[in-house]
């Protein structure tokens, strides 16, 4: 029996327990996934721990990501990119290789459950923190017309780009807005990327950047996301979704990577939103 794991802090939430087994019953594939908790101090104990008790891969979650991108022998290109990971590979050496796949579970959610493309169209990215870092740049990959961070702490969003800009600056249009210059501009799609349903504040935005013509996506699920898009339905966006779809979409090329089959999203998808009832 091949183990896996995710850890965070909290955990007690997390779907990859249900997700990993429905994938696993569904490709006939014999494996135990737990879900452990791990405060920040302690990761890198638990990750050599785990490493010794021979476990195949390992998921993380906030608040971790961005530490253990610290901790692995070799990260991808995407990883490199967000300077954070979400999965660890063990390969048959014992070494870990370190992978982000939020970024590729949030582009192909868009695709399969909208048809939505980014390419050439006007992002406002809401958030500057992990979040936002895991996706940016598989949206920057997309080509779109242009991303606009906006951020409560103007800095942290500066910071991001700059994290960013010289090697997409070529061809984005990467920058951050003020909230008065923020209020002058129209975008194509809105992407929640901020903890505020998650602490129930509330997102002090300018009314019209939701509206028919724009399709607000929430990176968050359930309770937490549905302040922003009970906005965006009483605005009349163009299209709203929460980020389920992305869990799913995320957990599929994490279970691809670590099986070498890929699952089949749409039923594990279905079988979330009831177990949820969203």
């Amino acid at each position: 029996m091949d183990y896996y794991a995710v850890i965070g802090n909290p955990i007690s939430h997390s779907l990859s327990p249900f997700i990993h087994h429905a994938f696993a019953k569904q490709t006939q594939q014999q494996l135990k996934y737990e879900a452990i908790q791990v405060v920040p101090e302690a990761l890198f104990k638990m990750l050599s721990w785990l490493k010794e008790k021979k476990v195949r891969g390992i998921n993380i979650t906030l608040p971790l990501k961005r530490q253990a991108f610290q901790w692995v022998d070799k990260a991808t290109q995407r990883a490199r990119h967000a300077q954070a990971i979400n999965m660890i590979k063990f390969l048959e050496s014992g070494r870990s290789i370190g992978d982000n796949t939020d970024g590729v579970g949030f582009i192909r959610d868009l695709d399969r459950q909208f048809g939505f493309s980014l390419k050439n169209k006007k992002v406002l990215l809401l958030g500057a923190g992990g979040a936002a870092h895991g996706i940016l740049p598989a949206i920057l990959n997309e080509f779109p017309h242009g991303v606009t961070i906006w951020n409560r702490t103007e800095s942290r969003a500066r910071e991001l780009v700059n994290q960013f800009s010289l090697q997409w600056s070529h061809a984005i249009d990467l920058r951050v807005d003020s909230n008065q210059s923020v209020q002058a501009s129209h975008f194509d799609i809105l992407i929640n990327a901020t903890s505020a349903g998650i602490k129930k504040e509330h997102l002090m935005l300018p009314a019209h950047l939701i509206n028919p013509d724009v399709f607000c996506y929430d990176l968050s699920y359930g309770d937490a996301a549905s302040p922003f898009l009970e906005c965006a339905k009483k605005a009349h966006a163009r299209a709203c979704s929460d980020g389920l779809g992305m869990l799913v979409e995320q957990a599929a090329e994490s279970f691809r990577e670590w099986r070498g089959i890929q699952p089949d999203i749409q039923p594990v998808l279905e079988q979330l939103r009831k177990k949820l009832k969203i």
